[in-house]
């Protein structure tokens, strides 16, 4: 199994035009019994993980909130999931807010508006 997967890749990307890029042989080390593809680079990069000296804390974490670590921040707000969506969910109401539907409202297209007043 390990050189059938090999083997066919080349079968069937031989008939393609030669500016596709190919993947070399050196690429695929062998195939694992659960079809899993093992390299030599996944190796090579776990043992340097195992020898790689511990990263100082890259966050201050005040009240639950990540911020960032250095001295003098750029970046002020905190720096987690939770600020994230709330910067994800500004920018969908400013883009849809400023979405350019003028001209097609002037064509006369029909609008559904769902929104509710108390």
């Amino acid at each position: 199994m390990t050189y059938t997967f090999v083997l066919l890749y080349y079968i069937f990307f031989a008939t393609l035009p030669p500016q596709l890029p190919l993947l070399s042989p050196h690429f695929f080390y062998r195939i694992g019994s659960m079809g899993q593809l093992n390299s030599k680079i996944s190796k090579r990069q776990a043992n340097d993980k195992a020898n790689a000296k511990p990263e100082p804390p890259r966050f201050n974490w005040l009240e639950g909130r990540g911020f960032s670590n250095k001295a003098s921040p750029v970046y002020i707000l905190p720096n987690d999931q939770t600020e994230m969506n709330r910067l994800n969910s500004q920018h969908y109401q400013l883009r849809l807010y400023a979405a350019p539907i003028s001209e097609e409202l002037k064509k006369g297209i029909r609008v559904l508006d769902v929104g509710y007043e108390r």
